[in-house]
């Protein structure tokens, strides 16, 4: 029984990743970009670094707070797109300004 309650946390996280949308930005504008966080939600974005063109990068963001987790809060990131190297986003990342002590 125990395995069973250890693998059903862990294969819920699998599905969940393999679910999470991948979205490579390149031709799009910042309003673009911010549409498809705000219908998606979440999106995995890839873009070329500015400052070293062979790099791709990539990270999670999110339309706002909701979409973070516990212990998570939304904030302020940007991606480059065809109009601005700039692009407001947001992002979640840890935070243990709530968290119980």
């Amino acid at each position: 029984m125990k395995p069973i309650a250890i693998a059903i946390p862990l294969l819920f996280l699998v599905v969940q990743a393999q679910a999470q949308e991948r979205r490579d930005i390149a031709g799009l504008s910042c309003a673009e970009v911010q549409a498809l966080l705000k219908q998606d939600g979440t999106t995995v974005i890839r873009y070329r670094s500015i400052f070293n063109l062979s790099l791709t990068r990539y990270d999670l963001y999110v339309s706002g707070q909701k979409q973070c987790g516990a212990g998570e809060v939304a904030t302020g990131a940007g991606v480059p797109t065809t109009d601005t190297d700039y692009c407001p986003v947001h992002k979640c990342i840890a935070s243990n300004v709530f968290v119980a002590r």
